[in-house]
């Protein structure tokens, strides 16, 4: 589970998370250590989950995304659209591995 905290400051917007990664099957944690706050564009940040499979292609993604687009809301959405049905897929998959124990 990630924790994710967003606070607005005065005019600062402060962004933080945990930093702990769980291995491909969840067995084991992958590290304590974990960068999960990125820079994805001028003004925009993207906050992966504890995963690290998910971490990986979300994190990718986002980066891949937020440099080439400027405005935030066709990036929301452009993220949304793409990482849904991905989402949707890993949630059934979880789903039947939870079922199956």
């Amino acid at each position: 589970m990630s924790a994710l905290i967003v606070a607005k400051i005065l005019d600062q917007v402060v962004l933080a998370t945990d930093s702990r990664l769980m291995n491909r099957n969840f067995s084991e944690v992958s590290t304590d250590s974990e960068q999960k706050i990125l820079e994805i564009g001028k003004n925009a940040c993207f906050a992966a989950s504890g995963w690290k499979y998910a971490c990986e292609w979300q994190g990718r993604l986002a980066q891949e995304l937020g440099w080439a687009m400027s405005n935030i809301r066709q990036l929301a959405c452009a993220l949304d659209a793409i990482l849904q049905p991905r989402l949707k897929k890993l949630a059934e998959i979880l789903t039947a591995l939870r079922s199956a124990q």
